[in-house]
């Protein structure tokens, strides 16, 4: 968070301490411009105090009653996870009102959490929104739609890049859009000091990221049935309030991995360029015959949940060969495969662990277990470009470990509504990939650098090291 905008959630806390109205001193009516337009709005189904536009965006009429199914019957089941037990029933955690037992973390272990049913269960910053089995407290710089002044809305938004955990700020003059659709495809409206703004989506994904520009461009939706996989008699049923989601989540990461069957083409492309081994470049063909798989096994689950036929439409392919030199291959490369893979690799191993789908698990785990080999063959083409070209894959190499040491932090996540179907929330996937470039990339990235001798050259113990270490780590347990 910047300075700026630590600075306003310190702003709000005083506002509200003194009961002032939000908009007292935030400026949002009189900036130059014009209020994105709000016409037919109407009730949230179970959000009462929360409407929609018809232009997409939510707004937030009223405080929050939330309704609690506290305490519930169910233990939570630790197994599932692969984490331990701090507690095992809802009426065992009391430290703080609204207290229920859940999964949680990147190991999965169950422990208390405590949520709301009110604003006032809330901190100064935040309100309460509602959900399942109680509500949880999101941040927020406005409260309801009375708080905004001029006319403008109390908007739920993305607060941080990436985040997808509901938050609330008023309307701004200055804002470029208030839902995702406002932006181009794939890109994230998100709040930020200058008001809503699209940003490049440039956030974990599933699979390896097709990106062009540092974008992760993935093909638009289509109604088609020959990349999908024939699951409809094959899922345990669940209930058709959760279809939606479900669909939704699966749509996305057969987009993903569609487009990994390019980032794969490209690879390939890419390693003839540089006269690569052919164990390298067969190495990256068999990746792309896995990536097709991956996406018709995804593109089927969306489609059994749906109910009918999802696909991807036709990929834009412009400019995607981009720079061809050693250190621009070496960068993406490292970007996609060492870092991407890697974090997918945790990633869907975690959504296997979580899913009590017998069906399911298995698919999952068999993605996982490509990933996790995508991801070595991509430290294998690192760990040989340094070999044969020297400095300029090792400054390459170098200036990406610095970038990704001076990431931020990642918050652990709260409990994820739909686990039990595979499907992890996208704090809980950021705190994944933190972890997997804690505990993978990084000492690997290191082992690569440290051993490098005035020739630029890898040893080949030091080679054995590396690669013994992504095996053995890269599912981070």
């Amino acid at each position: 968070m910047s300075l700026r905008s630590s600075l306003g959630v310190f702003r709000l806390g005083v506002l509200l301490a003194l009961g002032l109205p939000v908009a007292a001193c935030s400026g949002d009516s009189t900036e130059d411009g014009t209020l994105r337009p709000c016409t037919n709005s109407t009730p949230v189904s179970g959000q009462p105090n929360l409407e929609q536009c018809s232009e997409g965006p939510v707004h937030r009429t009223q405080p929050a009653q939330c309704q609690s199914q506290l305490p519930r019957p169910d233990a939570c089941d630790p197994s599932l996870g692969g984490g331990t037990a701090a507690c095992t029933m809802d009426a065992e955690c009391t430290a703080s009102p609204h207290g229920h037992c859940g999964i949680q973390g990147q190991i999965l272990d169950c422990s208390c959490q405590y949520g709301c049913v009110k604003d006032s269960d809330c901190a100064a910053d935040e309100v309460c929104n509602c959900g399942t089995p109680v509500g949880a407290c999101a941040k927020a710089t406005c409260a309801t739609d009375a708080d905004c002044g001029g006319g403008a809305l109390c908007v739920q938004t993305r607060m941080t890049k990436c985040s997808w955990t509901s938050g609330y700020a008023c309307q701004r003059r200055s804002d470029s859009c208030t839902t995702d659709e406002d932006c181009a495809p794939g890109d994230l409206c998100t709040l930020t000091d200058a008001g809503r703004t699209c940003l490049k989506n440039d956030c974990p994904v599933a699979g390896r990221p097709f990106l062009v520009a540092d974008h992760a461009r993935v093909a638009p939706v289509a109604q088609r049935k020959d990349w999908a996989e024939d699951f409809s008699t094959r899922l345990a049923d669940i209930p058709d309030a959760a279809r939606e989601r479900l669909t939704a989540h699966w749509t996305k990461i057969g987009q993903m991995e569609h487009a990994s069957v390019a980032a794969f083409a490209r690879f390939t492309l890419q390693l003839l360029s540089l006269g690569a081994p052919a164990s390298l470049v067969a190495e990256a063909q068999v990746a792309m015959a896995d990536e097709t798989r991956h996406a018709r096994t995804c593109f089927g689950l969306a489609s059994a949940y749906a109910k009918g036929a999802v696909g991807p439409g036709p990929l834009e392919i412009d400019n995607a060969l981009g720079a061809d030199s050693v250190e621009d291959i070496v960068r993406l490369t490292f970007r996609e495969g060492c870092v991407g893979e890697t974090a997918a690799a945790h990633e869907v191993r975690q959504c296997a662990k979580s899913t009590k789908d017998p069906f399911l698990k298995v698919a999952l785990e068999e993605i996982a277990d490509d990933e996790q080999r995508h991801a070595l063959t991509a430290w294998k083409f690192v760990k040989w470009a340094m070999e044969e070209f020297g400095a300029p894959a090792r400054i390459a190499l170098e200036q990406e470990l610095a970038r990704l040491r001076t990431e931020p932090a990642v918050a652990p996540p709260v409990v994820d509504e739909h686990a039990d179907h595979g499907v992890l929330s996208e704090d809980s996937r950021l705190w994944l990939r933190a972890e997997a470039v804690r505990a993978v990339v990084l000492p690997c990235a290191q082992a690569l650098l440290e051993p490098v001798a005035a020739e630029s050259t890898v040893t080949a113990k030091a080679t054995v090291t590396a690669e013994a270490t992504v095996t053995n780590q890269v599912a981070l347990g």
